[in-house]
């Protein structure tokens, strides 16, 4: 939760269900509970798209020490858009 109101960029070593590693860097925006599991909805600059990553599936984390800006095309609101929660 603080690294989404500090607006923190992330480092993560993730996981995949398939159990596929990668690295990203992700500009978390909100922290849910949903389908059994909890999900961290961000913008990945990997995929530069919106991702949804388990908390289970991170193998590590780490703040890089950037702030991402403030940006409506990326944003919580156009996540929820996509998702279909707005």
């Amino acid at each position: 939760h603080a690294a989404i109101e500090a607006r923190n960029v992330l480092r993560l070593d993730y996981r995949d269900q398939d159990g596929q590693a990668s690295a990203r860097e992700i500009e978390p925006l909100c922290l849910a509970f949903w389908g059994g599991s909890w999900t961290i909805g961000a913008w990945c600059r990997l995929r530069a798209d919106f991702r949804s990553f388990r908390p289970d599936r991170i193998d590590a984390i780490a703040e890089t020490g950037e702030i991402f800006a403030d940006d409506a095309a990326r944003g919580l609101e156009a996540y929820l858009r996509r998702v279909g929660g707005a």
